[in-house]
């Protein structure tokens, strides 16, 4: 995406894509940054039915103590780790018309609840970053004849954040959250000749969007200009950065 200068990205499943590299060494001189490259090479169904799956799981038991005794000394009392996190995905794909017109879907749900470093609720429990992605794909192809081919791709991506907050932040009051995606996804149509022989001519459209939402914990936001709105406005200290008021919320719409 254009926000934030790249800041916002489409999420896609491994499961989409029958090939994918990744080069790490330097660019060559037809990219103007340095960096990581992705080639993905996505999957376009066929005559037979086909599918593959995965799924990923892992447990905040099998990860290592998050607090070092440097760390202690110096105040900390819990350190970040990741409470959970699993991802399911699978795609699938087949024919509409023999040698002729061709689909692929592809599901995903990926979890990601992160323990934040001295976040605590009420009871004394360490405050968790919940929040998962998931994504509904299908690509279209059709095999108009010999020499021409046309793609149609949609990706829709549902994100949700129920408690973005930094460390010191308290998880029942200023922790954000971002709402179920309204609207989040990428539309493409890419059309491929080869009208004479070695020649491939390509025209295709991408279109992109993230439309997010972000509000309060229930129960915090206040009626503007109000005692109680003044009472629980965002306060940050400035010694520490952490956060016990409401969160300072910003609208995104990109």
């Amino acid at each position: 995406g254009m926000c934030g200068n790249g800041a916002t990205q489409s999420y896609t499943t491994t499961q989409n894509y029958e090939e994918i590299v990744v080069q790490n060494s330097g660019a060559g001189a037809d990219v103007e940054g340095g960096g990581v490259r992705q080639y993905l090479i996505p999957r376009k169904g066929g005559n037979e039915f086909h599918g593959t799956g995965s799924a990923v799981y892992a447990t905040h038991n099998w990860q290592a103590e998050a607090i070092t005794p440097e760390l202690a000394a110096r105040g900390l009392t819990k350190g970040d780790s990741f409470d959970n996190l699993y991802t399911f995905e699978a795609g699938f794909g087949g024919k509409f018309i023999k040698d002729k017109l061709w689909w692929f879907g592809n599901l995903r749900h990926q979890q990601n609840n992160v323990a934040i470093a001295d976040t605590f609720y009420k009871d004394g429990s360490q405050g968790i970053s919940d929040q998962y992605i998931q994504n509904v794909g299908l690509r279209v192809t059709y095999q108009l004849d010999q020499k021409n081919q046309l793609n149609v791709y949609t990706d829709r991506v549902f994100k949700y954040l129920g408690h973005d907050m930094a460390a010191g932040y308290d998880p029942e009051k200023a922790a954000m959250v971002t709402l179920r995606s309204p609207l989040y996804q990428q539309v493409q149509a890419k059309w491929s000749s080869a009208p004479f022989g070695r020649l491939v001519v390509e025209g295709g459209f991408n279109q992109y969007q993230a439309y997010r939402t972000n509000t309060y914990q229930p129960g915090v936001e206040q009626p503007y200009a109000t005692p109680a709105w003044e009472a629980g406005a965002t306060r940050r200290d400035l010694s520490t950065g952490s956060v016990n008021t409401a969160y300072r919320i910003t609208l995104s719409i990109q």
